[in-house]
């Protein structure tokens, strides 16, 4: 096993009906490029592009500039796959999540994984856009939370209808819950919340200090502190399904199944900006269900199969079945394609790492010319990358 192996291409020649045919990678491994031929064939196992601001700015429906994933899911992957031909499917799509956005830019700065906010699932808060009105049910699951970010108004500047977008609390939120639930917030200042958050003795100079419509932003606290004490969100139906519920409980798991409503009503008051983050991209090149990927002609392409957030198989889609969503698709298909493998392919001898300071890609001819450095060593005997090689070091 080779560990901080950056896969960059495939080694690959076109077949006599011009489909790819995947002989092995190339990749970067302790400051040398190398090339590893395939035995038998190729399985990549790879997150998704959502640290890649090209691609996410490319295919992502909706603005997602942050990701609480690690920074090596870049999208190389995607790229050399689409360079085959691949068919790709479900491109739009994510596992999207919401983040507080002023530590989010820092975080993405440093390279690592954006905060993750979980407070909307508790009482006396809620989220507005800059007209001061709530968009969405703030307990929703995450990936749903995702989509109410993506409108655009239909006059003037055409500009996102919910972003930028402020969570609300007050005082008795951060005395009563806090903020110990939420991932890589940061540290808590004396006020008891992160030093990002902006605070104000009342609501109407909140407003004025973020920017959002005062006369929208207290008429919909009124509307909310009435949902609160009839028991019921009209708007919304925040709090009336068991998922909800259950989010309810992450800050304190002895409360009792129930509705996840509360007041905004005990100063100061604080808010906070929110943006779209993403746990992953769950798009990707099209496979079969021997877990092969396919190409743009509707064939497989020879000796490739996929697995993980790489691949286009998705939630799939838009939807999310819950926890483990993407760890069993990703050892299904593993599981899947080393089956097909072993079913289709001859045993044939082990695979081997060859040296190289350059290697020609693709393989697309008979013959290949390679340059050596003296003493250099790139295959052996008749078995190169893709066929029989011819040898030559020059002195």
């Amino acid at each position: 096993m080779l560990c901080s192996t950056k896969v960059t291409k495939y080694v690959y020649r076109y077949d006599e009906t011009g489909l790819p045919e995947v002989l092995g990678l190339i990749a970067e491994c302790d400051g040398k490029e190398i090339a590893l031929r395939a035995k038998n064939a190729v399985l990549i196992a790879a997150g998704g592009f959502e640290w890649n601001d090209d691609l996410r700015n490319s295919f992502l429906a909706s603005e997602t500039p942050y990701a609480c994933s690690l920074s090596t899911n870049d999208g190389t992957a995607l790229q050399i796959t689409m360079a085959l031909g691949a068919d790709l499917i479900n491109m739009s799509e994510c596992w999207g999540q919401l983040t507080f956005k002023e530590k989010a830019e820092e975080q993405k700065r440093d390279r690592v994984p954006a905060n993750i906010v979980f407070e909307r699932y508790f009482p006396r808060q809620i989220i507005v856009n800059q007209k001061g009105r709530r968009f969405m049910n703030e307990s929703c699951s995450y990936d749903a939370s995702y989509l109410t970010f993506a409108p655009f108004e239909t006059y003037g500047q055409n500009e996102k209808t919910n972003l930028p977008a402020w969570q609300i609390f007050d005082r008795k939120f951060v005395d009563d819950i806090g903020f110990n639930t939420s991932f890589f917030v940061g540290k808590m200042d004396k006020r008891g919340v992160p030093p990002y958050f902006v605070e104000a003795d009342t609501l109407e100079d909140l407003a004025d200090k973020i920017g959002v419509d005062k006369e929208g932003l207290m008429n919909e606290v009124v509307k909310w502190n009435k949902y609160c004490a009839d028991g019921a969100d009209l708007d919304f139906h925040r709090g009336e399904d068991y998922m909800n519920q259950m989010f309810n409980r992450m800050h304190d798991m002895s409360l009792p199944f129930e509705k996840n409503l509360g007041p905004i009503d005990h100063g100061p008051y604080y808010a906070v900006e929110v943006a779209t983050n993403t746990l992953g991209t769950c798009g990707g090149p099209k496979i079969n269900n021997c877990a092969q990927i396919m190409h743009v002609s509707g064939r497989p392409i020879k000796n490739l199969y996929v697995c993980g957030n790489f691949t286009g198989f998705g939630g799939p889609g838009r939807g999310y079945a819950g926890a483990g969503g993407t760890i069993g698709s990703g050892q299904v298909f593993g599981y899947v394609a080393a089956n097909h493998i072993l079913a289709t392919k001859d045993n044939q001898e082990s695979d081997e790492i060859i040296s190289s300071a350059s290697v020609s890609e693709p393989a697309v001819n008979e013959r290949e010319d390679y340059h050596l450095e003296k003493d250099e060593y790139l295959g052996s005997s008749d078995h190169g990358i893709g066929g029989k090689l011819t040898l030559g070091a020059l002195c």
